[in-house]
């Protein structure tokens, strides 16, 4: 599998809207469909209570690994900023904070180690993270989007997670906000 599963669409943008982020960074984009659902599930969040007037204050940007997907314009169009490199080696600078960082089907591109380091970082940072990953990974070995596209090396399961402060787990992937 190598998108995400659509179901997992609702539950995630429930999520979001209940923490109602300003700030929200998307780690391992892709096409950058939660970009763009993300953004309009909000400001239509704000229109259903009355909000009426459009005002896109909502900051989103996304890290990006791959460069197949890196250098799509699109990325570049639904995103405040894009950012090339890899969030496990990514240094924060002043101002670097996120309500919410996302990270939606990558914690199994890595180790268990490096996925669990890399949430605490962004958790450490002040950010809450939502994470989905499939509860069955396929182990593909085809460079589908190129070599530099990371591949699945880790299977999650719930106690992997620890804590979390909001379950929306689907029959196909966890869905965890910690």
């Amino acid at each position: 599998m190598m998108t995400s599963f659509a179901e997992n669409i609702k539950p995630i943008l429930e999520a979001v809207i209940e923490i109602n982020p300003k700030r929200v960074l998307d780690i391992g984009a892709g096409f950058g469909k939660y970009g763009v659902l993300i953004r309009e599930a909000l400001m239509s969040n704000r229109a259903g209570k009355g909000d009426l007037i459009p005002v896109d204050d909502i900051f989103i940007e996304c890290m990006e690994t791959s460069r197949y997907f890196y250098d799509r314009r699109m990325l570049h169009d639904i995103y405040n900023n894009c950012i090339l490199t890899d969030a496990r080696t990514f240094t924060f600078l002043d101002g670097d904070k996120w309500d919410i960082v996302l990270l939606i089907d990558v914690v199994e591109h890595m180790s268990k180690e490096d996925g669990i380091a890399l949430i605490k970082k962004f958790k450490d940072n002040g950010s809450k993270v939502l994470i989905s990953t499939p509860k069955d990974v396929y182990f593909y070995k085809e460079d589908y989007y190129g070599k530099d596209c990371p591949k699945h090396v880790s299977q999650w399961n719930r106690e992997d997670f620890g804590e979390f402060i909001l379950d929306k787990s689907t029959e196909q992937s966890h869905i965890f906000i910690v």
